[in-house]
């Protein structure tokens, strides 16, 4: 929205930027939920782990 909409409407809140690559709510909880059953070695652990965090935090802010 632009600011002076913002303003028209009474918005405080900056809006959201959206990339095109930016995983939509759906997407994030089909991603998630698919990761339930997947199979990693030791070696991927650290990593698998990292990428589950950033994908819940992403969650978590949409669902706001």
């Amino acid at each position: 929205m632009s600011s002076i909409l913002s303003k028209i409407i009474g918005e405080s809140k900056q809006p959201v930027v959206e990339t095109k690559n930016q995983l939509v709510q759906e997407e994030l909880e089909f991603v998630l939920n698919s990761l339930k059953d997947v199979t990693i070695t030791g070696s991927q652990v650290e990593m698998f782990y990292n990428l589950v965090v950033k994908l819940q935090n992403q969650y978590i802010e949409q669902s706001k």
